[in-house]
Order: structure tokens, then C-alpha cells, then sequence
């Protein structure tokens, strides 16, 4: 699909959603692709949607198997988020400070490039909604959650940063 069928994928999705037509499982499988490729510009306006359908899908694994429910942790996991500030609090978050540095980085609006920082959080169990293999991307519930500037080094070499890298693509 290009961009603008992603975007297509997530709107039409999105109406399925709210008219009572995707059952849970059907939600596991479909949404983790879209919001993998959806595009910068977000179709769907800001997290109440997503959240809402992610929520709607129960606790969900995304591999490259696909889609599937999965078992939410049982523990609480400290997570990196790269962004600017007033973004801090976004859905996305990963294990990997590296990975969020990257984001920090590169991944922000062409005028707040440059402005990003990796933002660290220790998340309940319950704020965790789902996990995208490929970028260690969990999707949480970070309303009114309690972000801080991460102040420590980045975890894993720059190498696996490298690799994943060049497995990732954008349009």
C-alpha cells in the first residue's frame, strides 16, 4: 500500500470501528500494519482513536507472523520515548533508549527537528496495550503518565540501531 492507502486503511477502519463492525480479533490483526505505516501526518487526528481501537483489540503481539492477541506483561517496564517536549506523552515507547535517540532525532516534523529528546517512563502493566516486534514498539496509555528526560546512557550498541535502521522504511 502507499501512504496515502494506509491512511485510507486507518479512516476506513477507524468507521468500522465505530459503527460496531470489527470484533476484537479482527482489530489485532488489522490495526498493528496500519499504525505501523501510517503515514506523519495522522490520519485520524490524535491518540483518542487509536487508543480507543487498540483498547477495542485487547493486548496485542505484531511480528512477523502478524497480528495475534497476546498476554499483557505482568510487571512494570521502564520505557524510552524520543520526541519533542510537547509530545512527550505519545502512545509509542520502546526498551531500546537507541531506538528512541532515533527518533528523537529524525522522526519529528521538519520545523522541531533537532528539538527531540528521549523521554523515559516506568509503566504499569494496565498502560501497556499492545507490542510491535519490529521496533520494540510498545503502544501505552500514557495519559497524565509521569515522563522524564532520560539523563543515562543509550542501551545496546549502535550497531543494532544500524541494522534496524535498514530494515525500516518510510515514505
Amino acid at each position: 500500500m502507499t501512504v496515502s492507502q494506509w491512511d485510507a486503511a486507518a479512516i476506513s477502519l477507524y468507521r468500522r470501528f465505530c459503527a460496531g463492525d470489527v470484533t476484537p480479533a479482527e482489530m489485532a490483526v488489522e490495526l498493528p500494519p496500519i499504525w505501523r505505516f501510517r503515514s506523519d501526518r495522522d490520519p485520524l487526528h490524535g491518540p483518542v482513536a487509536w487508543q480507543a481501537m487498540v483498547e477495542h483489540a485487547g493486548y496485542f503481539c505484531w511480528g512477523p507472523e502478524g497480528g495475534r492477541p497476546g498476554r499483557r506483561p505482568r510487571r512494570r517496564h521502564r520505557l524510552f520515548r524520543g520526541a519533542v517536549p510537547q509530545r512527550r506523552q505519545g502512545m509509542s515507547w520502546t526498551t531500546n533508549p537507541a531506538i528512541a535517540r532515533w527518533f528523537a532525532e529524525h522522526r519529528q516534523v521538519p520545523a522541531e527537528v533537532g528539538l527531540g529528546r528521549v523521554w523515559v517512563a516506568v509503566l504499569e502493566p494496565s498502560r501497556v496495550l499492545g507490542y510491535l516486534h519490529d521496533e520494540r514498539e510498545f503502544l501505552v496509555d500514557a495519559t497524565d503518565l509521569a515522563v522524564q528526560p532520560w539523563t543515562g546512557p543509550d542501551s545496546g550498541p549502535v550497531v543494532r540501531t544500524r541494522r534496524w535502521i535498514a530494515d525500516y522504511v518510510y515514505w
